[in-house]
């Protein structure tokens, strides 16, 4: 599956990054040089020079002069091969590393370059056949261990990534990085059950009863990192209690999709909740930072209640409500931003629209969000109005097992009511 996880795994400190790397092999750049048996020649020297200013363009460039005067120049295939991956050109200097390597199948630095950057581009096969070449050769090398354990760990396969984390080590003796240390830590599969729980006072003015809603959620996740849940809920509203059940869960049929689909039913007593509901959400991960979205739900009612002021309600309203909601979200390091608009056909055949924007963060421990709603709603019983809704909310991680969330939101329904939600809720992984 690929997701938005491109983003946060190129940059968690627990995994190597371009970056790193290149201020790790700006340091040792002289050693390079020196070991280097063909590298005397002054152009490949200033290449050498210009990349280790970090004037990156410049030695790309320098590279490929010594690569059409040298077209069997491993080194500087290698050494190009870097510096393109450095500015994320990460198909090139792929293609790089696999000319020095048809040069030189046995130039294991190449071939360890290769392994990083097919990593780092997402095409982790590719990068743990590599890496397993190298290893095969050189079974002693740390690093090489650890950049296994890297890809295995971005693969989610945590207790083949934990081994080559200890393998490392081992090798290391009595010597430790406390970067390994994290990584080790790190390399531990997620809990497979979740259960939520969750209460929601709701507060309206105008002469309406206030309400509350609570809800105990309980999840599995599968081995294929698909997740399934099931949902109770209680609803109090207009002085009636409604109850349902929510069956859902989250799949990927595709590396590029990500479906969300639940189905729910109450007890069929009250007009304020449909008898039964069904919604698909699509996410479509083609771009780390652009995903675009769809949903689609219908939802089926019984209304009691008659024509009347206040009201959507008709002479014959069993019947469907769908809404189709196409989106679009924007991914930037821990910071997401998502645009909704969503388009409602009624009991009565009138379409209504809302737009929403959504702004969240996710930070060490700290998942803040805040949102604001705005266009044209006709819940039923409810007639069609104008509504403005805005919320912000928070999710507090207390440690890897427990987590906590505050919510509060405020409902502007032109000429009907205000209505103030505040709800808490409560996530046990395990």
């Amino acid at each position: 599956m690929k997701t938005t996880l491109p983003t946060a795994l190129m940059a968690s400190c627990l995994l190597a990054t371009p970056i790193a790397f290149a201020q790790n092999m700006a340091k040792s750049e002289m050693m390079t040089t020196t070991s280097f048996t063909s590298a005397h020649s002054s152009a490949f020297k200033a290449a050498l020079k210009l990349k280790q200013q970090q004037q990156l363009p410049e030695a790309e460039l320098a590279f490929k002069s010594i690569i059409t005067k040298q077209g069997n120049h491993v080194k500087a295939f290698e050494q190009l091969a870097i510096v393109q991956s450095w500015q994320n050109k990460f198909e090139l200097a792929i293609k790089s590393f696999q000319r020095a390597l048809a040069i030189d199948a046995n130039y294991h630095p190449a071939r360890i370059g290769l392994a990083r950057v097919s990593y780092w581009h997402q095409q982790r096969d590719i990068a743990l056949t590599e890496i397993n070449t190298v290893l095969s050769h050189r079974p002693n090398d740390v690093d090489n261990w650890i950049l296994k354990g890297d890809i295995l760990l971005a693969d989610k396969q945590f207790s083949a990534a934990r081994t080559a984390y200890l393998q490392a080590k081992s090798l290391l003796g009595t010597t430790m990085r406390a970067s390994l240390t994290k990584k080790i830590e790190a390399a531990v599969a997620p809990p497979r059950w979740r259960l939520d729980t969750g209460y929601i006072s709701d507060q309206y003015t105008a002469h309406r009863v206030d309400g509350h809603s609570s809800y105990l959620q309980l999840g599995y996740r599968l081995e294929n990192n698909s997740t399934v849940y099931a949902r109770a809920e209680e609803y109090f509203s207009f002085d009636s209690t409604d109850t349902g059940i929510v069956l859902g869960g989250y799949f990927s049929p595709t590396t590029s999709i990500l479906v969300n689909t639940e189905v729910y039913r109450t007890n069929g007593e009250v007009d304020f909740r449909p008898n039964h509901q069904f919604l698909v959400n699509l996410d479509y991960l083609l771009h780390e930072n652009w995903v675009p979205l769809l949903g689609y739900k219908i939802a089926n009612y019984n209304v009691i209640a008659t024509s009347g002021a206040g009201t959507n309600g008709t002479d014959n309203d069993d019947g469907n409500v769908t809404t189709i909601t196409p989106g679009l979200r924007y991914i930037y390091e821990n910071i997401s931003l998502e645009f909704k608009h969503a388009r409602t056909r009624n009991l009565d055949q009138e379409t209504t629209s809302t737009n929403t924007l959504l702004l969240k963060g996710t930070f060490q421990q700290f998942s803040p969000y805040v949102f604001m709603t705005q266009g044209e709603e006709g819940i039923p019983p409810l007639a069609v109005v104008d509504i403005a809704t805005a919320g912000l909310g928070l999710v507090y991680k207390i440690n890897n097992r427990i987590s906590i969330r505050v919510d509060y939101s405020r409902e502007d329904r032109k000429d009907t009511y205000i209505h103030n939600s505040i709800g808490a809720g409560l996530s046990w992984f395990f």
